[in-house]
């Protein structure tokens, strides 16, 4: 007994071993901007190439809750070093159909404290993206809507041939108009490249028979050698009722895709918009808040449509004439000589132009016809 008692008192005198508990990192996050990639396809072929680029879209953490961010998402990349990372995520839509193909891969997921994003719920909901996960699925429906594509796009009426560009492609410009119950079909499918890259844009109502769409059609060989269609570029249009008895038309959207911009197609467009409203008589068309780029694109389309014209030239070169030898500088105040009214009424009737596009217009021409000698 005395020598059990006393192998006690060495156990109690030995202090107790505390067992190591080790916990997880806390999930920081994985932004979306460096994780999701968006490419273009125009056939099966092109889906997985190496050399096809992903697409520059606007800054994707708008789209998720919260702080922007998707968590739950693990790579194992060092023995007992846990990093929470999204290795992947690829979108492929097909520029013709506007199917799309979604691709998630990942090492594990786990919760980690701030749950698990659902990506396909969120891109799903934000994004308004239609996908499938099966890439098989995806090129069967695919290949079966190409085919009603192409019988919806001859629906459209045909504005404007173009035999070739700069840089020799065929082209046509198709209108739409949203009466036709498959216009806005197609219009939905463009939905998700609207939201990845225009900043701050919103879908059109698609149920609002006052909304043309306008369309860039390329004409292309496939891999196969046969003939098929491709939508470059499109833009939406609404017509207002002007008082008393007239229209006005507003570009409300206007979009050529990344593979083909700085090609001369958006240029395109705003002339096919332009011959319609002088054809069709309507009092004046505008743009819906137009970004730099594009009001600079309108600019440099209209400043060349004035040089020609008579009336404004005249008015121009008086004003020139006016700024050479009229001692401006010795006067109080300094005129901003802004176009005279026939000038401004001339415009809108014959190019339908407004006064506020006008004026920035004026300003370049008059600066052109400076004797700067």
């Amino acid at each position: 007994m005395a020598q059990k008692h006393q192998v006690a008192a060495n156990s109690a005198a030995e202090p107790k071993k505390r067992r190591r508990v080790e916990f997880s990192a806390a999930d920081s996050g994985v932004d979306p901007n460096d994780c999701i990639k968006i490419f273009l396809v125009s056939g099966k072929e092109e889906v997985g190439a190496a050399d096809n680029p992903s697409l520059n879209a606007i800054d994707l953490s708008n789209f998720f809750e919260g702080d922007g961010k998707i968590y739950g998402y693990q790579g194992l990349e060092v023995i007992y070093v846990m990093r929470f990372v999204l290795n992947h995520l690829s979108v492929w839509v097909n520029i013709i159909s506007f199917h799309s193909f979604l691709d998630i891969t990942y090492n594990s997921k786990s919760d980690a404290g701030k749950g698990i994003t659902d990506l396909t719920s969120t891109l799903k909901k934000n994004y308004c993206l239609w996908f499938y996960c099966v890439p098989i699925f995806f090129m069967f429906i695919e290949h079966m809507y190409m085919e009603y594509c192409r019988e919806m796009l001859k629906n459209g009426e045909i504005l404007q041939k173009k035999i070739s560009n700069e840089h020799g492609n065929n082209s046509d410009v198709i209108r739409m108009g949203m009466q036709n119950k498959a216009t806005g079909q197609l219009y939905s499918r463009l939905v998700p490249l609207i939201l990845l890259l225009v900043d701050g844009s919103n879908p059109i109502d698609v149920t609002d028979p006052s909304w043309e769409m306008y369309l860039i059609i390329k004409k292309a060989v496939d891999h196969s050698g046969n003939d098929q269609d491709c939508v470059v570029g499109f833009s939406a249009v609404y017509r207002f009722y002007c008082y008393p008895n007239g229209l006005r038309l507003q570009l409300g959207q206007i979009l050529v895709l990344p593979p083909y911009q700085q090609k001369g197609y958006g240029r395109y467009l705003l002339e096919v918009l332009n011959d319609v409203a002088v054809k069709e008589e309507v009092y004046y068309i505008t743009i819906e808040e137009p970004v730099e780029k594009l009001q600079h694109l309108r600019t440099c389309i209209d400043v060349s449509r004035f040089l020609n014209f008579d009336p404004i030239q005249n008015a121009v070169n008086a004003t020139s004439s006016q700024l050479q030898h009229g001692k401006i500088s010795k006067k109080a105040y300094i005129p901003r000589f802004l176009p005279p009214s026939n000038v401004v009424e001339d415009i809108r009737s014959i190019f339908k132009v407004n006064k506020m596009q006008l004026i920035p217009c004026w300003e370049i021409l008059v600066y052109l016809g400076l004797d700067t000698s």
